[in-house]
């Protein structure tokens, strides 16, 4: 890690590869409650109607529109079902606590959240401390031995420009150091790198909100099951949940808009 921006691997070819975690905060402050009373009543999609009839949208605009969601987030691999759910303080339930401990409210203020170079299904988290402090964490995932799931994160403190790393594998009984974590991160920016060529080519305009909404295709694809998308998570992250229609048929509307015509197949035809 370099600074208190960058992340450095060595890439696919051993040369290095320098990513930037993309974060933004809570941006609660602002919005009264019948601003999204109006939203909930609508029957079309009133905020994209007004960002496009004041022409082509860019990044501040998007963002200003609504506050940023602060939930659950999640870190997978396209070689198995399984997903592990993070929660907004970086924890993982019965494995890993959270990254700080603070009140909900506290951490909406101190939080900010994110992916890893606008482009990777990676979760950030940092969080600045009132003494100047920094904590991030950046979770990735890959498949063990054992064919299941292999959550990795790593967890660094910054203050006073010195900075202290730890490499954690939570709920496996094997821990995880730099090198594998660092492969596990290529390996996620090699799927988004092939994601992004497979499918349909975006050019002109934001080029940020470009890649931002593109990499939330790749995380609804990703978010699936297999093709078994669910309605959501917690209890309704259960079997009985798979192909609910509305989830199913959006997921594959927007796959085929996307241009990945394979992958919607395999969606509409779980």
């Amino acid at each position: 890690m370099d600074g208190h921006e960058e992340l450095t691997v060595a890439g696919p070819d051993g040369a290095p590869l320098t990513l930037r975690p993309r974060v933004e905060g809570a941006n609660v402050a602002g919005f009264a409650p019948e601003d999204f009373e109006r939203l909930l009543v609508a029957r079309t999609d009133l905020l994209a109607d007004e960002l496009l009839a004041a022409g082509e949208p860019d990044l501040s605009r998007v963002a200003a529109a609504l506050p940023r969601m602060v939930g659950y987030a999640f870190v997978g691999h396209p070689g198995v079902d399984e997903r592990a759910i993070i929660a907004p303080d970086g924890s993982i339930e019965g494995v890993l606590g959270p990254l700080v401990d603070l009140p909900p409210e506290e951490l909406a203020r101190r939080g900010s959240w994110g992916i890893i170079d606008r482009r990777l299904p990676l979760p950030v988290l940092r969080i600045e401390l009132p003494n100047g402090a920094v904590h991030e964490q950046i979770a990735a995932a890959t498949v063990g031995a054992d064919g299941a799931l292999r959550v990795l994160v790593r967890r660094a403190e910054r203050w006073n420009g010195a900075e202290r790393a730890e490499y954690l594998a939570p709920g496996c009984e094997v821990g995880t150091d730099a090198a594998e974590f660092e492969a596990a991160v290529v390996e996620a920016w090699q799927w988004a790198r092939q994601a992004r060529s497979s499918g349909a080519q975006l050019a002109g305009g934001d080029t940020e909100l470009t890649d931002l909404a593109l990499s939330s295709l790749h995380l609804a694809d990703l978010a699936l099951r297999g093709c078994h998308p669910r309605y959501g998570i917690g209890v309704y992250d259960q079997d009985r949940h798979h192909s609910f229609p509305p989830t199913t048929l959006q997921m594959g509307l927007a796959l085929l808009e996307w241009g990945r015509f394979a992958r919607a197949g395999d969606v509409l035809d779980c």
